[in-house]
């Protein structure tokens, strides 16, 4: 929950990430088997990235709730590289079976590489600051087990929405006049979700959906494409829209 009021008195984050080879992260509902996948994380994935990073550091659980209320209903952001490759990648993994041992599965992986630093934008309070700061810099993974990461820094950075994957709400008139973007459904958490509902710890699950779909606006177009790979480049923005930043 931000704490301090309207949006005009939240600042905004930037982490800089770099990833140490490639970068996945499979669609919600997308099969398991055949994973399709975007070029970020989604919100929820931040989110409880922030509030698992807490957890680790202090050995103390309920310091993972006091982190969700600082972020649960706070502005997500992607700034994306001018430049991003895909390829999909035919994979082998080990399941653990319901008995014992392991069973073989196959399937396909969407993979991504950056030729820059993905950045990622957080809204907050002011007085949340120091804390996320502190947390987004201890981030190590992002994605699915095998997308490690780490953050070059953190500053205060307002950012530039031509630039980011956003959500549809905040580039729609741009859109409307025939900016190019991709679009893709990512996962945001509920704004009434519990700790209970997210905490990794708990055994059994607590009735309701944490999760909600929200669809963003990606700044990518193919640039070229392959067989099993694909080139993407930022598409170069129609007009700045600074203003929706305040808004």
């Amino acid at each position: 929950m931000n704490h301090d009021g309207s949006r005009a008195n939240l600042v905004w984050l930037r982490a800089r990430f770099e990833f140490g080879t490639t970068f996945s992260y499979r669609l919600p509902d997308a099969s398991s088997q055949f994973a399709i996948g975007t070029p970020t994380p989604s919100p929820a994935a931040v989110k409880l990235a922030l509030v698992a990073v807490a957890i680790h550091g202090s050995g103390d659980v309920g310091s993972g709730a006091s982190i969700l209320d600082l972020v649960r209903s706070c502005r997500v952001w992607f700034g994306l590289p001018p430049r991003v490759a895909r390829f999909r990648a035919f994979i082998k993994r080990l399941k653990p079976a319901k008995t014992s041992g392991f069973l073989e599965s196959t399937g396909t992986r969407d993979y991504y590489l950056f030729d820059s630093t993905l950045d990622i934008f957080v809204q907050v309070a002011p007085s949340a600051v120091p804390r996320i700061r502190d947390l987004l810099r201890r981030i190590r993974r992002l994605g699915t087990t095998d997308s490690l990461c780490w953050c070059w820094d953190v500053d205060e950075v307002e950012p530039r929405v031509e630039q980011c994957a956003v959500p549809l709400e905040d580039r729609r008139e741009a859109l409307a006049a025939g900016e190019e973007r991709i679009l893709v459904s990512l996962l945001a958490l509920a704004p009434t979700v519990t700790f209970e509902q997210i905490d990794p710890y708990r055994s059994g699950r607590i009735a309701g959906d944490p999760f909600v779909r929200v669809a963003y606006a990606v700044p990518l177009k193919i640039a070229a494409s392959g067989g099993n790979w694909a080139v993407l480049t930022r598409s170069e923005p129609i007009a700045s829209s600074t203003a929706q930043l305040s808004d």
